[in-house]
């Protein structure tokens, strides 16, 4: 087999270099998934081992080892640490940097100081391999809970690369495996990378996914909410309204039509001035109401008499507060107003039977079922003699003839003959 280390070293690191770019462009375009900073950290440092492997041999052996051995454990360890992060585990730089500054200081002592290459590889190769097993567990356990993103099949690729390092001390020194445990090395290198980078853009599409479920569950839940709120305002005796700062109606409920015989959309956009003031019948009451929005004061249960497009009249009590958003500014009144013709209507009805009662000519009393007092006119009073706490509605009949019979004005019998 025709192998030239050159060739190779130089093909894997603008492998490296071409992965490394690809990484730190999905950090700066996934700012939110802080394993990518150290992922592509550990694929810088890769890139500079191989650098440092085609460059350095030229001018120091030693120095070449040790940059290769050692950059290559603290890949290992990156690697790991941003897969830490990606499965949501914590990760200390310090601990970090502790674990790159002993793997450096053992690199250095075996390169410098007790040049032996059994002794140096087999404690860097071992850290790099647990480094890589771990990382593999880790994506097999997040593949459990996302097992459709492909989480297990990187785990795997990991766990492989790990017993991989562990053969490094034993058969690097064997002339004839030496090619193919690099071509192995770079094939996994190539394969993590492509699962990373594929598992990043898996997860952030899920992510996206549930996002958009999300906002899509927010807005039906928004627009049901807002159906809810149309019914109810449907369904409610009041109408519901509502104004801008500057006093112009923007929103009035369905029932404005049934309340005041003017469909909603004849109000809205208007100025409630002269949506409601202009159809008031009652220019002191409706100068409350104006006073009260011209100082940015709730008002409550203030009657209003107002005339519909045909002139009928129609009675409503209006309520209103101003409202105000988290800043204190002022958005406008929010306010209801209840229709209460049939209240007035019957009211007034009342009041001209109890006049046209009270000026009869003759005494009248009307009692109900229950012989209890309904009404009984000025005449009826008078008529009777009784005291004036017996001419109230509710006064029992029997109590009258008792009152009146005890005074002797029912003659000489037995009060039960009466």
């Amino acid at each position: 087999m025709n192998f030239s280390p050159t060739t190779a070293i130089l093909t894997a690191t603008l492998a490296s270099a071409v992965l490394t770019t690809v990484l730190v462009r999905l950090a700066v375009l996934l700012p939110d998934q802080p394993a990518m900073r150290w992922w592509r950290a550990a694929f810088a440092v890769n890139t500079l081992r191989f650098i440092a492997a085609i460059f350095l041999p030229g001018i120091d052996g030693q120095a070449t080892v040790f940059a290769v051995e050692s950059l290559n454990a603290i890949n290992a360890i990156l690697l790991f640490a941003g897969t830490m992060r990606f499965v949501d585990r914590p990760v200390r730089a310090g601990w970090v940097a502790a674990a790159a500054a002993v793997t450096v200081g053992w690199a250095a002592y075996t390169t410098f100081v007790l040049p032996n290459f059994l002794l140096q590889t087999a404690p860097l190769y071992l850290i790099a391999g647990l480094a890589m097993l771990a990382t593999g567990w880790a994506f097999i356990r997040e593949g459990r809970r996302d097992p459709n993103l492909g989480f297990k099949a990187v785990g795997v690729i990991f766990l492989l690369w790990g017993l991989h390092k562990f053969d490094y001390p034993l058969l690097r020194p064997v002339e004839w495996f030496a090619p193919y445990g690099f071509m192995i090395s770079q094939a996994f290198m190539l394969f993590i990378a492509t699962g990373l980078i594929i598992a990043v853009l898996r997860r952030q599409a899920k992510l996206a996914s549930d996002l958009g479920a999300r906002m899509e569950a927010s807005q039906q839940e928004l627009r049901n909410s807002e159906a809810r709120f149309r019914d109810f305002a449907e369904a409610a005796g009041d109408w519901l309204w509502e104004t801008n700062p500057i006093q112009t109606l923007v929103y009035a409920s369905g029932r404005v039509a049934d309340i005041l015989g003017v469909p909603a959309e004849d109000l809205i956009g208007k100025p409630f001035a002269d949506g409601l003031g202009a159809r008031s019948a009652d220019p002191d009451r409706w100068e409350q109401v104006s006073t009260a929005m011209r100082e940015k004061r709730a008002f409550q249960d203030v009657p209003l008499h107002c005339l519909t497009t045909p002139g009928e009249k129609r009675v409503i009590r209006l309520n209103g507060k101003p409202v105000y958003d988290q800043d204190g500014g002022f958005l406008g009144y929010r306010g209801t107003g209840t229709g209460i013709t049939a209240e007035w209507r019957a009211s007034a009805s009342a009041k001209v039977l109890r006049d046209s009662i009270e000026n009869l000519a003759t005494g009248l009393s009307v009692f109900n079922a229950d012989r209890r007092l309904v009404v009984m006119n000025r005449i009826g009073a008078e008529l009777l003699a009784l005291p004036q706490d017996m001419t109230v509605p509710g006064t029992l009949f029997d109590d009258m003839i008792r009152h009146m019979s005890h005074r002797g004005s029912l003659g000489t019998g037995h009060e039960e003959e009466h």
